[in-house]
């Protein structure tokens, strides 16, 4: 059978579960006896807890997870790092295999700003995660493009104030003796 179907299935606790949850915490963590404290043992006390230990405390079924963390950790300590320390590899290696656990990345901001003989030209790149935003100003208007990419979604805005007339009409233009001018409606 297929466990695929089940991963998205998230159970909504009520406000008596919750504290049902938490009485059965204290329960555990007060108890006198610690070296024998095993939740396998005492299923029958702690339903709650039982489950969960089930559930994240199991050995995993294939050493997939274990070989990608050293696959990781091989890519941190390359020949030209060769100087760090064992416990900077350790936390590099950990950073890098939790990272898409934490909050969205921040990619990079790039600004480039460009003066033609039309007009300037400024384009702003900024991605976090999946978000990239251009900002681009011609001389016969504003062209903004936003393009969001979450999980295989993707949003795509054009924008346009007033029609922008391309490069080649400008250069032509400045080379004559005639002015062009854009009639805004």
């Amino acid at each position: 059978k297929c466990l695929f179907p089940y991963f998205g299935e998230v159970k909504k606790i009520s406000h008596t579960d919750k504290s049902k949850i938490l009485t059965e915490l204290d329960q555990y963590l007060c108890e006198e006896n610690s070296k024998e404290n095993l939740i396998f043992e005492k299923k029958h006390l702690y339903p709650c807890l039982y489950q969960l230990g089930l559930k994240y405390l199991s050995v995993p079924a294939t050493s997939a997870p274990v070989e990608r963390i050293f696959s990781q950790g091989g890519f941190v300590m390359r020949p030209h790092r060769a100087s760090l320390t064992p416990k900077n590899v350790c936390l590099l290696t950990f950073l890098k295999s939790t990272r898409a656990f934490t909050c969205p990345r921040i990619v990079g901001t790039r600004t480039r700003t460009r003066t033609r003989i039309g007009g300037t030209r400024t384009r702003t790149r900024t991605r976090i995660g999946g978000t990239r935003t251009r900002t681009r100003t011609r001389i016969g208007g504003t062209r903004t493009r936003t393009r969001t990419r979450i999980v295989g979604t993707r949003t795509h805005t054009r924008t346009r104030k007033t029609p922008y007339l391309p490069s080649s009409v400008l250069e032509s233009a400045s080379k004559s003796s005639f002015s062009v001018s854009v009639i805004q409606h």
